[in-house]
């Protein structure tokens, strides 16, 4: 295995690890006030306009996941 591949190995686990927690965080989030009637926290008080902090930062996660699964598929293989 070269240093590269190492290196875009451990990102990779990196990123799914911040996939993972700030999935848990959103999910914890909506689960609060409404949940009891499966809709969140959208089916008591309306929909909110655009994203919060934590759900931007979910969503950057979750798209460079996406790229360093090509990568680390294109790197490795």
């Amino acid at each position: 295995m070269t240093f590269l591949s190492v290196v875009v190995i451990i990102v990779h686990i990196i990123l799914a690890i911040g996939v993972i927690f700030f999935a848990l965080q959103k999910m914890r989030e909506n689960s609060e006030r409404g949940g009891a009637f499966g809709g969140g926290t959208g089916a008591v008080f309306g929909r909110e306009k655009g994203l919060d902090k934590t759900s931007k930062i979910a969503l950057t996660f979750g798209i460079l996941f996406m790229f360093s699964c090509f990568l680390v598929t294109w790197i490795v293989a």
